[in-house]
């Protein structure tokens, strides 16, 4: 009984587990040599340990169920000891078995400390987890190549999870070092692979039929293989070139957009890794954590045409999580490209038109001056809901920008005075106050005591004095250092910068102003994008390298919006003018765009936009817009061409399986299977008849199947009143080779005789 409940292990080979060893492997280095993390070059260790507990354990006679047991066992607790050898704070016991229960009683805390923060909304920045969780799919991918090699020959269940890895890993990394001889070695090995389980496959087949063979097939077919790899790593070495072509890069870019997601709950779950080089999708997204040392580049990422500069915006966060920010609540809105689709009004802002040329590989992200109003391309507007005047948290594009693509934006700059500003007053709307001076239950009460000191020791009763004399005090008490370690797991980062560290980069300077202000009650916003860049007056364009990565701080004003603060110490102040500039806001017959730049704004079109007129005035618009009908044919005919074959394929399964015949093993599992099959080919059998006498019946409806027709006869009776089993490698073999043409002989005999075949397909079977 058990026997006929264990599956037979495949024949061990070692050139196999070579293969499919230099497979998983080249995932493991890819991911290490991209250097997310340190250390994790302990992935092939764990890829090694997971190979070689798969093969052990499937090339022994033990059921699946105790098997993957055994193996789990042992890889939880290889990946424990794994990650506990890696813990950034070890503690030790008084022997090593104490040390061991404490190390795992810290690695819980980490663990915990972790949910609780990607649980509340917040950004998990431990990466210890990261380390788990790749040490753990690592172990999976490892135990299920082997598995899948020795205990079943499924080839795409054993070479496909180390792809993905390798293929997301390379998609997602930009950095210096190249990752392609690991994918071209992937390929490789998996065509290697594929020739080598062919070989043995059909060596099982000769030897169990007594075929005489040639042991020099063996080569051929591993030369055979190894120039088809070949010739498929030199296509996959132009495949860039042809997967650039802007066809492909718009099917992708409609496929892909749901992913958009996952990749931004993928940085806020593990924000503490570090990219290097240019990402190759959008260098800001929904989240901004507080963590450690960060590395930039001087890779230039923009160029922007524009009569002044600043700040290059991509997203404004509104809630403070004590470990970074996020945007909230955002809805998004598709607009197609016209002229100022959204309406500032806000006094004393003038409009200006940047040209933005982008050098990500594959970015959406729109960067603009700050209040962007207008583009001259279909955006996604992420919005906060609001009353009167949008609050917009970041734009980007419906289509894929590629590096080197250019796009025009228009901005409404504030051209407030420090007088004005002072005399805006604290009208807040009910909105803005909601949404902008959230804070945590679990800040530090010392930090709203530091504020209320700062602007105490100033003088400052206005809002504007206070938001001043809180920029003034960071820049002069706070030491910029972009190297530091970061707050420890379940601290304030705020109250990390302003009382333990005393240094930080832009991220923790704008952080501590903005939440110092909050607690003041100034509504206050977190931006981030790049600082203006260099100016490169020969060309007119600000020349924007990774390492102007900056963070600013935005205060609200009634009547005049958002106006910027610049906190951090190692970027110039902000210059404002001092004095009342004439306001004619009160003559209801003035113009005041007509000569004034620094006037009233009222959604008046800038001349020097650019516009394909036949796009027409901006609307929104359904989301399925984007997506060009043709594309939307291919999802749509490909996912219904999927559902169909997976409807028939299950549905031809069931009718195989019918009657139990799962429960049968060897040849009465190839008989029945077999003769289940004879209702399909409307042939009539009966329980009278002999193995051989319905074997024969069934060859007459199909005379080309009659050798394998008798071969699973001959088995089942040599099972079943014999004394020797079949082996049941040998039979889904023979039955694989006889399903497919039985399904056809069974289809061609319903079809009509008026209805004439391709003389191929007659042919054929």
């Amino acid at each position: 009984m058990t026997s006929k409940s264990v599956a037979a292990p495949v024949r061990f080979d070692l050139l196999t587990l070579i293969l499919i060893g230099g497979v998983v492997f080249s995932a493991a280095w890819s991911i290490a040599a991209a250097d997310w993390m340190p250390r994790l070059d302990l992935l092939s260790s764990t890829v090694l340990a997971g190979l070689l507990m798969g093969t052990l354990l499937a090339t022994r006679r033990w059921r699946s169920v105790k098997t993957h047991i055994v193996a789990l066992l042992y890889g939880v607790i290889f990946v424990t000891f794994v990650v506990l050898s890696q813990l950034p704070d070890p503690v030790y016991g008084w022997s090593w078995l104490d040390t061991v229960r404490q190390m795992i009683i810290r690695l819980g805390e980490h663990i915990y400390l972790w949910l609780e923060a990607v649980a509340s909304g917040g950004v998990g920045k431990d990466n210890t987890i990261f380390l788990l969780f790749l040490t753990a799919i690592f172990w999976l991918i490892g135990f299920g190549a082997a598995w899948n090699t020795f205990r079943h020959r499924h080839l795409w269940r054993a070479v496909a999870p180390a792809g993905i890895a390798l293929l997301i890993n390379t998609y997602y990394y930009g950095g210096s070092s190249s990752l392609m001889p690991l994918l071209f070695l992937y390929l490789f090995c998996v065509l290697l692979y594929a020739a080598r389980s062919y070989t043995l496959v059909q060596e099982e087949r000769w030897h169990s039929t007594r075929i005489g063979y040639s042991p020099e097939i063996k080569r051929d077919f591993l030369q055979i293989g190894s120039r088809i790899a070949v010739a498929a790593v030199l296509f996959s070495a132009i495949a860039p070139t042809v997967l650039g072509e802007p066809q492909i890069a718009q099917l992708w870019l409609g496929v892909s957009r749901p992913l958009r997601s996952v990749e931004e709950s993928f940085n806020r779950l593990f924000s503490g890794l570090q990219p290097h080089g240019l990402p190759f999708t959008n260098p800001f997204g929904r989240t901004l954590a507080l963590v450690g040392p960060r590395a930039l580049s001087d890779e230039v990422v923009l160029e922007v045409k524009a009569p002044e500069g600043r700040y290059w915006q991509a997203v404004s966060y509104d809630e403070y999580t004590s470990n970074g920010w996020q945007s909230s609540s955002t809805t998004r809105e598709a607009m197609t490209p016209a002229i100022l689709p959204i309406v500032l009004d806000y006094q004393q802002r003038a409009a200006f038109t940047q040209t933005v040329t982008s050098f990500f590989p594959n970015s959406s992200m729109i960067f603009a001056a700050p209040e962007p109003i207008a583009a001259n391309r279909s955006v996604w507007v992420d919005k906060y809901p609001g009353d009167g005047n949008l609050q917009m948290s970041m734009w980007t594009s419906l289509d894929q920008l590629s590096n080197g693509d250019s796009y025009q934006v228009v901005s409404s700059l504030s051209r407030a005075t420090v007088d004005m500003l002072r005399a805006a007053g604290t009208d807040y709307p009910a909105a803005v106050r909601d949404r902008y001076l959230q804070l945590p239950a679990s800040l530090p009460e010392r930090v709203r005591l530091q504020a209320k000191q700062i602007v105490d020791q100033a003088g400052a009763t206005s809002a504007y004095d206070q938001a001043s004399a809180l920029e003034a005090w960071l820049r002069l008490n706070i030491t910029y250092n972009d190297q530091i370690a970061g707050p420890k797991p379940g601290e304030d980062g705020v109250d990390y910068v302003l009382f333990e560290s005393r240094q930080g980069y832009c991220d923790y300077y704008a952080s501590a102003m903005a939440v110092m202000a909050r607690s003041l009650g100034i509504p206050t916003r977190v931006a981030t994008g790049y600082a203006s860049g260099e100016y490169d007056a020969q060309r007119g364009v600000y020349q924007v390298h990774q390492f102007n990565a900056h963070t600013w701080v935005e205060v609200y004003f009634p009547k005049y919006g958002w106006v910027e603060f610049e906190p951090t110490a190692s970027q110039p102040s902000i210059a404002r003018s001092v004095g009342v500039v004439a306001s004619t806001n009160d003559d209801p017959t003035h113009d005041p765009n007509a000569n004034d730049p620094s006037a009233q704004f009222h959604n008046r079109p800038p001349k020097d936009l650019e516009l394909d007129p036949s796009l027409g005035p901006a609307s929104p618009v359904n989301a399925s817009q984007p997506l060009d009908q043709m594309l939307w044919v291919l999802i749509m005919g490909g996912g219904g061409v999927l559902l169909l074959v997976v409807v028939v394929v299950t549905l031809m399964w069931l009718y195989e399986n019918r009657g139990g015949t799962r429960r049968l093993h060897g040849g009465e599992w190839g008989f029945a299977h077999m003769t289940r099959m004879s209702v399909w080919l409307r042939v009539h059998l009966t329980s009278s008849q002999t193995p051989y006498e319905q074997a024969e019946a069934l060859s007459v409806a199909m005379p080309r199947g009659e050798s394998m027709i008798g071969r699973v006869a001959n088995l089942y009776v040599r099972e079943r009143y014999g004394r020797s089993a079949a082996d049941p490698v040998e039979v889904r073999s023979v039955w694989r080779d006889l399903r497919w043409p039985l399904w056809w002989t069974g289809l061609k005999r319903r079809i009509p005789r008026s209805i004439s075949l391709p003389r191929k397909l007659r042919r054929r079977f």
